[in-house]
């Protein structure tokens, strides 16, 4: 049997999955699907949807030619489209029902289609393209042509060349950048163990098996407003540092904010240090921590991500993390067998941003910066926490409003603290913003969807 190896910067993500649910739109037939995944593995037969985890989880299977038709029905299969309110709860089942040996799975229905992928085959720009991509090549009958570029060699290397090659002075910049950080792991390499100082003396209880997961979507004007708002008040600023200032308020309003001075984790995508027309589809983003001046003020966050984005520290962290993977085989990822508590809460944001392949589905309502209605187009993405003291929260911006889901471990923090935090969140982010001093207690009183 054909082995390829792992990249250590893959390994880092062993025991994590990712998990995507987009809908309502017009969906493909899951034959077709299937079709056009054969049709993918005709023209790049190497290409990562075609691979499977070996038991030992530190390297890939290929499909040969002779197994690729029992490889896509086994990875295409049919679903049956979940009630608009349980769409969290869909997100959930499909945790518990992963197959582990196999590094992804889409689910086809009428309405909606999932994504539920191991972690180490990719992050969010693979789930982004190749899941969409096959989509719409279901849909129109076409060959995904657009899957079919090769990924570039040796990416890490290239982009330290490019980054530290043409101005040696940066390894001091970067250097620098680490000594005046906190001393935080990045995100991928997270044990799950609870931190010294927040385990001492809390009593443990037993976990659960899989996390839980809160899925909202705002208003269709939201990205306008806060285009509108990030102008006239914070012209330095980016829409993702407002939504990540707003995501601080609107978990301290819940009793959920981290420890002052904590600051947050956000996902850096290292392929901003190679050439535009490079591609990488394996994992090539970190989390980092950041300790803006103001956690509140989006300003301040972006001065501090533009900083540790320039010192080249995310791309360091990277190289860490693949040395690290190489030497030794990581512990799985997966959640803890105990919780403590209280937990301080540990936000990781990740903003995904637009999602051009995505826009392109036949989406059945909710035109673009309209209100949102049973109808309304959204796209959730979730990924396995870290740890049991990590809230992962991720922003999606999809024809005007913003899709935000929080996975978190439910034997830390009550679900209906996390789901409060997330509506207001929804409802209104510049809100926040200009009144960050309230405080929300107990369970949420705003009606929602999704849990």
């Amino acid at each position: 049997m054909t082995f390829m190896r792992m990249a250590g910067r893959d390994r880092a993500w062993i025991g994590r999955r990712h998990i995507m649910l987009a809908g309502p739109a017009e969906m493909p037939d899951v034959t077709a699907v299937r079709v056009a995944a054969e049709q993918l593995f005709t023209m790049k037969p190497d290409h990562r949807l075609f691979r499977r985890l070996d038991p030992s989880s530190t390297k890939w299977i290929p499909t040969s030619a002779g197994d690729i038709r029992r490889h896509c029905v086994a990875t295409i299969v049919p679903m049956d489209d979940p009630d608009q309110d349980d769409l969290a709860g869909h997100i959930e089942r499909l945790y518990t029902s992963a197959v582990p040996t196999l590094p992804f799975q889409i689910y086809v229905g009428r309405r909606y289609a999932a994504l539920s992928m191991a972690h180490c085959l990719g992050d969010g720009w693979l789930s982004t393209n190749a899941f969409p991509a096959l989509l719409r090549a279901g849909l129109d009958g076409d060959p995904p042509v657009a899957l079919t570029g090769d990924e570039t060699a040796l990416p890490l290397a290239r982009a330290l060349i490019r980054f530290y090659g043409r101005d040696p002075r940066r390894l001091l910049a970067t250097v620098r950048d680490a000594r005046s950080s906190p001393p935080k792991s990045a995100a991928p390499a997270r044990t799950g163990r609870m931190p010294a100082a927040a385990a001492g003396n809390a009593p443990s209880r037993p976990a659960d098996a899989a996390p839980a997961v809160v899925a909202r979507r705002s208003p269709g004007s939201t990205l306008a407003d806060i285009r509108s708002w990030r102008d006239a008040h914070a012209p330095d600023s980016t829409s993702a540092a407002v939504l990540f200032a707003a995501a601080r308020v609107a978990f301290d309003r819940c009793g959920l904010g981290p420890p002052a001075g904590a600051g947050v984790f956000t996902l850096i995508d290292n392929r901003r240090f190679l050439p535009a027309d490079a591609t990488v589809a394996g994992n090539f983003a970190v989390g980092l921590h950041m300790a803006p001046v103001n956690p509140v003020d989006p300003v301040a966050i972006s001065r501090t991500l533009r900083q540790t984005v320039t010192s080249g520290r995310s791309l360091a962290t990277l190289c860490l993390i693949a040395v690290r993977g190489y030497r030794q085989r990581l512990p799985a990822a997966s959640l803890p067998t105990d919780a403590h508590s209280p937990a301080h809460p540990c936000l990781v944001l990740n903003h995904l941003g637009r999602v051009p392949r995505f826009e392109q589905l036949s989406w059945i309502g909710g035109s673009a910066g309209g209100d949102p209605g049973p109808d309304a187009p959204q796209v959730y993405s979730a990924s396995t926490p870290g740890g049991s003291d990590v809230i992962s929260v991720k922003f999606v911006e999809l024809r005007g409003a913003v899709s935000v889901t929080a996975t978190f471990h439910p034997s830390s923090f009550p679900r209906s603290a996390v789901a409060a935090a997330i509506d207001l969140l929804c409802a209104g982010p510049l809100d926040l913003l200009t009144d960050p001093g309230r405080t929300v207690t107990g369970p949420s009183s705003v009606s929602g969807t999704n849990r």
